[in-house]
């Protein structure tokens, strides 16, 4: 069931460049992933956020800027139901004796139900901290995987992915949510 009406985007062949090397992207870093569709969907993304009303309250920025900051969990389920054209939300996670074995239940059902989900890392003092397991905060990635021997998470940007984490490793550095598609 669409979640909304269409929205149609013109998306124009020039990006932000890095002012020290006009060549590469500022953003999405074409050069190092070796593909352009992520700098293509993340300009959609920005020029999306830009047309939105300015008047909520806790947002200060919209566009590039906005994306550069990371947002909540909320905001990944607004752009998984942009981009699947279904219903997503949040799924709160809280610890409890049986939480790990509840995260890998919940994480498994979802990707064996081809429903994407993506689990937020904290956010700290650091902007860009570099947390265990080769996992950076505030950021998110895509769980793409569950076996006995943990989570496979992808960076989203096609770089940097981090080393495979099993629950119970992954959740004292997730922001306590999962944005999934329902």
């Amino acid at each position: 069931m669409p979640t909304g009406k269409r929205i149609e985007l013109e998306i124009s062949p020039e990006f932000p460049v890095d002012p020290q090397e006009p060549t590469v992207a500022a953003f999405a870093n074409t050069h190092r992933t070796g593909v352009s569709w992520v700098a293509v969907l993340e300009k959609a993304l920005a020029g999306l956020d830009d047309t939105s009303s300015r008047g909520h309250p806790r947002r200060i920025e919209n566009g590039y800027d906005r994306l550069d900051g990371g947002g909540t969990a909320s905001d990944t389920a607004q752009v998984l139901a942009q981009l699947t054209g279904e219903r997503a939300g949040v799924v709160r996670i809280t610890a409890s004796p049986g939480w790990a074995t509840d995260l890998d239940q919940l994480v498994e059902d979802l990707l064996g139900a081809n429903k994407p989900v993506v689990v937020g890392m904290v956010r700290n003092n650091d902007r860009y901290s570099v947390l265990p397991y080769g996992l950076r905060g505030p950021h998110a990635y895509d769980v793409t995987e569950i076996t006995d021997e943990g989570m496979t998470l992808r960076n989203p940007t096609g770089t940097f992915h981090p080393q495979r984490v099993s629950s119970s490793q992954l959740i004292q550095y997730l922001d306590g949510q999962l944005s999934v598609v329902r």
